[in-house]
């Protein structure tokens, strides 16, 4: 029990350091507490050392704390990430802002690219059917020259 209790608390901190992880580290970090205490408890009645229990104990402790801890930032970024959408879209609907003015208009310069684009090809296409030799223009072989 106290190796599992390091093993739980050891993967604890890791998985407290990768963003949406954390949580995960939180749930392995009170395992691997429970894991320590139980098992501290266990090896200090038998009079044995409790080193690894201990260890365990405080790396899960340090892992619950770090998941915690980054949870709460992470948690942090997304809310006020929020709050200022939120305060930008006002300040563009006082500056008035309208949406579907800036729609119609993207509507009409991507119809004027995708004409343009049409002009273009069919241009390629005339300047490629100009450079191929035409059906009267080829060569004719005399009867007597093979």
């Amino acid at each position: 029990m106290a190796v599992a209790a390091l093993a739980f608390g050891i993967i604890s901190i890791v998985l407290s350091l990768i963003p949406g992880l954390n949580i995960f580290g939180l749930v392995f970090g009170v395992i691997g507490i429970a894991l320590g205490i139980t098992a501290r408890n266990r090896l200090r009645r038998e009079g044995k050392p409790a080193d690894f229990a201990t260890g365990g104990m405080i790396t899960s402790i340090i892992g619950t704390v770090f998941s915690f801890l980054f949870f709460l930032a992470c948690a942090a970024c997304v809310g006020g990430s929020g709050l200022m959408f939120d305060r930008m879209m006002r300040q563009m609907q006082e500056q008035g802002f309208d949406s579907q003015r800036i729609q119609e208009e993207m509507k009409r310069s991507m119809e004027k690219a995708m004409e343009q684009g049409r002009m273009q090809q069919q241009e390629q296409n005339r300047q490629d059917q100009s450079q191929q030799p035409r059906p009267e223009e080829k060569i004719k072989v005399k009867p007597n020259q093979i």
